[in-house]
């Protein structure tokens, strides 16, 4: 409370000058508890300090009891504790009013902040945390009030265990951020990967390969014919770093499996193209040790049968074929 406010409050509730011209009454040598009661009060706006240091200024007195000596007001944490008689109470609760009040009203001459907005939001695609760190451009310290006192918090913060994302912030920014959440909280295109696993033969092919994927492969290597060794398919969701492993077992009796391992990059869906950061094909014969047939890393198209590699003296072709995948798969 500025000077100013205080003179005026002092002058408003002094006594008249008679009485204040007359002596002062004496304090008895004793005092009676039961005409006391004890009141609690945590200030809405003022520091508790300072009210306390007015009050004690206005109000202050020692209370004599026949076993004891006691002051009437305490400070207990950020609360005040008063002790006295119900008429000096009621007095000393008026002036608590009007000081909390009249500090409140000082501070609302200078610049307020903005009311802060609180929102939530619960990723529907996305796992929350990837949400929380898409957003780190917005992220910032705000200020808000607690108990009448200015205090930094976070603005986007994630509630542990249900994946809630919470949000305050001034309106203008909330809306944003809001905005940016929706943009990136959207599912992840699916695509559908078809592996066929060809082997070149000098013989005619059991079973044979589609006749227009042999005519194609023959422009590569060409052979008698071409069998089909091995086939699977995977759908994935084409967000890049997303990692792959199938299994595929030889249509050849005695002929082991096949392992692919790779890994998406970035996914075109306007050119329907699919980045393969790296992709690795392996076989695992029945009677024999593995063998790590090739590694490679390229961009394959949807619609088109991308021949990924080739390896050994009877060439084993694998094939993988894109397709955009439909809410029917």
């Amino acid at each position: 409370m500025r000077p100013t406010a205080l003179l005026l409050f002092l002058l408003l509730t002094a006594p008249p000058a008679a009485a204040a011209a007359a002596p002062p009454q004496e304090e008895p040598a004793s005092l009676d508890e039961a005409e006391f009661r004890l009141l609690r009060y945590e200030p809405h706006y003022t520091s508790p300090t300072e009210l306390a240091q007015t009050l004690e200024a206005l109000y202050g007195r020692a209370l004599r009891f026949p076993d004891r000596v006691v002051k009437n007001l305490v400070l207990m944490g950020d609360c005040l504790v008063i002790y006295e008689t119900s008429e000096r109470m009621g007095r000393i609760q008026e002036a608590l009013h009007r000081l909390d009040a009249e500090s409140t009203a000082e501070e609302a001459t200078g610049p307020q902040p903005e009311m802060l907005v609180l929102e939530t939001y619960r990723p529907r695609f996305l796992a929350a945390e990837a949400v929380l760190s898409a957003l780190l451009p917005f992220r910032a310290n705000v200020q808000d009030w607690q108990a009448g006192y200015p205090v930094e918090v976070q603005n986007i913060t994630l509630v542990p265990g249900n994946g809630t994302i919470l949000v305050r912030d001034v309106p203008e920014r909330a809306a944003r951020i809001r905005e940016a959440i929706e943009r990136i909280d959207q599912p992840v295109p699916q695509v559908l990967l078809i592996f066929q696993v060809l082997r070149g033969v000098d013989h005619e092919p059991d079973p044979p390969a589609p006749a227009a994927l042999q005519a194609q492969l023959r422009e590569l290597l060409p052979w008698a014919g071409y069998e089909l060794e091995a086939t699977g398919m995977l759908r994935l969701g084409a967000a890049p770093g997303a990692k792959v492993e199938l299994e595929m077992e030889s249509a050849r009796e005695g002929g082991g499996n096949y392992r692919v391992e790779l890994r998406s990059g970035a996914w075109d869906g306007q050119r329907g193209a699919l980045a393969l950061e790296d992709c690795r094909f392996a076989a695992h014969p029945a009677d024999g040790p593995s063998r790590a047939l090739f590694q490679t890393s390229t961009t394959v198209f949807q619609g088109e049968q991308s021949v990924l590699g080739v390896s050994g003296a009877e060439p084993v072709f694998l094939v993988l074929e894109l397709r955009e995948a439909s809410p029917a798969h």
